[in-house]
């Protein structure tokens, strides 16, 4: 089983270790974990959506990390885990 990390990035300072949290949690369950939050920085913004959307598809779960409500990454994310049938898991 795999699982997707979505959460806002830019707009939280403790993004590294919230998602080093879930990831932990999601490794210990023996799931594999893409966490985004390990892609290298300085990609443009079109490259990391792009990256992710490739990864999200592969995915049988998805994890809101943190408070997505006004990430706009996070929003697309879940719009595309909704239409491809990619279970949401809190």
């Amino acid at each position: 089983m795999k699982i997707f990390l979505s959460g806002s990035i830019t707009s939280d300072n403790n993004y590294k270790e919230k998602f080093k949290e879930k990831r932990k949690l999601f490794k210990a369950q023996r799931m594999e974990v893409f966490d985004p939050s390990t892609l290298p920085p300085n990609l443009a913004y079109t490259t990391y959506i792009k990256l992710c959307l490739a990864e999200l598809i592969t995915c049988d779960f998805i994890c809101y990390v943190n408070d997505v409500t006004t990430c706009k990454g996070s929003f697309i994310e879940r719009i595309v885990a909704l239409a491809c049938g990619i279970e949401e898991i809190m």
